[in-house]
């Protein structure tokens, strides 16, 4: 047994701190049987006693302390570690009681990490007007060089002002509702809070609208089935909240001053309202091999081998391990929820795996959701990302690889996606998923552009002196842009709008935007449009607009074969 801790425990890097949210489940299951062998070993120990009962009573003392204080281990773990629905610091530094109430589950047990909570405070509740108001998640300010303007007169440097963009107009701010931050619980920074905000808040986060299914509703209440509720993927990882900050930037825009803690990848379940009601980690369910040869190998990586093991008084026949899972993107196809994602067991050689996900109530807390993807289930194409997945009128799932020249693939196991086009312009596929305008026929998309185009690599080192590395690590200065394609094949481009930039949560900078946007997740519910996305590799929000206002944004049809590339123009001299 403590060869299994120590295993848990040890791992390099980014590996050990995935696995403090999820392994919680294959490391209770590991501890139940330890306690069932050494209280067997006691009984029988006692029953061969030669006489030496010192020597006896020694051990069965010293095996009933180590149950003790494994299983309280185990304890503090899962209830701290995986799904913490309790107390959280909110951006502002305030602690306040999370309020939910749950008709049919017992509250929640009560905070860990030294706080006393109330637990009438800490129950479930999807419904926000019996509910008190969840955290405020405050958006975070930044230094000067993370805006796209940062200088005063707004005047862009050379690299901008010597792009093209789409019909050589200058990106605009896309005019729409206040942005409207994710909040996250984030328990592995309360362990070493120290009045900053924390390392990252999640970002690119995928969301998809869904009916709650039954775990949901046995978990939240009825009006969870009578409401629309979101998950919000989230992607925990090397954030870029600071770049190149010294000590006194880092002070005045508060700032964590902690390194990376670790990869992890987070599902939020959001209300109507997109406030926060429950997280979870996605496991990984070991009913076959999980990976490649050639995956990342050690505690990084590395292909991992079936692996039974009845758990939970037997409702699981196989373990459920947490790896991390990059860059997801969720999607609806034939009324289940799937994700797409890099993996650390997949080599991060460009194959892009697609998993059905699986909800439960998790087993050992009847309160919790438990999220799940099976290793049995992975399909595996080759080779690419930023995919935006649809399925066509037969049901066929299919998916954008490349949107300068449209390209439209057929995704099934063994699927090799298109190489990029010599000719292309720069423009990238954003959105998780195709969205379908049935008035009109189309399908609708996002997708973006980072300046420069040439950058030297797509990483920059720390003492790196290129004029693109002065603003972040990767790309930067994004815009992006909406599109359409026939919903029928053959697909092609139907309309594209011009490029703009997502607006500032901040008013009074309403003609300003951060530097790096992800819009990572494209929905429309009703009459509104709901756009997720990353702010400068830090934090997760929504934005909303009209459906309406699509008419006046995508321009007029497009004739048929025109291509992105097609629309490239410099801007005109001021």
């Amino acid at each position: 047994m403590n060869q299994t801790l120590r295993r848990l425990r040890e791992g390099g890097g980014s590996r050990a701190s995935a696995n403090d949210d999820g392994r919680n489940g294959l490391m209770s299951v590991n501890i139940h049987e330890h306690m069932q062998r050494e209280t067997s070993k006691s009984k029988t120990s006692k029953q061969r006693r030669n006489g030496n009962g010192k020597r006896d009573f020694l051990r069965a003392g010293f095996a009933l302390i180590s149950i003790v204080v494994i299983s309280i281990f185990a304890g503090y773990n899962l209830n701290n570690n995986m799904y913490h629905k309790t107390d959280r610091e909110s951006p502002g530094n305030h602690h306040q009681n999370l309020s939910h109430k749950n008709l049919k589950s017992p509250p929640l047990k009560k905070a860990s990490y030294g706080l006393d909570l109330d637990d009438n405070k800490t129950k479930h509740s999807v419904d926000n007007k019996k509910q008190e108001q969840v955290r405020q998640c405050a958006f975070r300010t930044y230094p000067p060089h993370r805006y796209y303007y940062s200088d005063p007169t707004h005047k862009l440097p050379g690299f901008l002002a010597d792009s093209t963009y789409i019909r050589g107009i200058a990106p605009t701010i896309l005019d729409a509702d206040p942005a409207k931050k994710i909040c996250i619980d984030q328990p592995w920074e309360k362990e070493r809070f120290d009045g900053r905000l924390p390392f990252s808040d999640g970002f690119n986060p995928s969301l998809l609208a869904v009916h709650a299914p039954h775990p949901m509703i046995d978990l939240y209440g009825k009006e969870a089935a009578r409401s629309m509720m979101f998950l919000a993927f989230l992607r925990f990882s090397g954030s870029s909240c600071s770049y190149r900050d010294d000590n006194e930037m880092k002070e005045k825009f508060n700032i964590s001053s902690h390194s990376f803690p670790g990869v992890r990848n987070v599902i939020t379940i959001l209300d109507s309202n997109f406030e926060w009601v429950d997280q979870s980690p996605i496991l990984v369910e070991l009913d076959a091999d999980f990976g490649i040869d050639g995956g990342e190998q050690g505690w990084w990586g590395g292909t991992l081998t079936k692996m039974e093991r009845l758990s939970y008084e037997g409702k699981y026949k196989f373990a459920h391990v947490a790896r991390f899972l990059e860059d997801i993107k969720a999607f609806v196809h034939q009324g289940e929820v799937w994700i797409s994602y890099l993996g650390q067991d997949y080599g991060y050689n460009g194959n892009l795996v697609l998993n059905k996900v699986h909800f439960d109530v998790a087993p050992w807390d009847r309160s919790r959701i438990f999220i799940y993807i099976k290793a049995s289930e992975a399909i595996v194409i080759c080779c690419g990302r930023n995919v935006a997945f649809f399925s066509d009128v037969d049901d066929k799932l299919k998916g954008v690889s490349w949107v300068d020249p449209l390209t439209v693939q057929v995704i099934e196991p063994g699927t090799r996606l298109a190489s990029k086009n010599e000719n292309s312009s720069e423009i990238h596929g954003t959105s998780d998923k195709m969205v379908h305008l049935p008035s009109s026929s189309e399908l609708l998309g996002i997708a973006h552009f980072h300046r420069p185009k040439h950058r030297q690599g797509s990483f920059c080192w720390e003492d790196e002196e290129q004029e693109s590395c002065n603003y972040a690590q990767f790309g930067h200065h994004y815009t992006h842009v909406l599109y359409t394609i026939s919903d029928k094949a053959p697909h092609f481009l139907r309309r594209v709008s011009n490029e703009f930039m997502l607006p500032l949560h901040d008013t009074e900078k309403k003609n300003n935007a951060h530097i790096i946007q992800y819009a990572s997740g494209l929905s429309i519910i009703g009459n509104t449009l709901v756009i997720s996305y990353g702010i400068n590799d830090c934090e997760p929000a929504i934005i909303q607009l009209p459906v309406a206002k699509l008419e006046t944004l995508l321009l007029d049809d497009l004739p048929r074969g025109t291509e992105v590339r097609d629309l490239m123009y410099n801007l005109e001299p001021n």
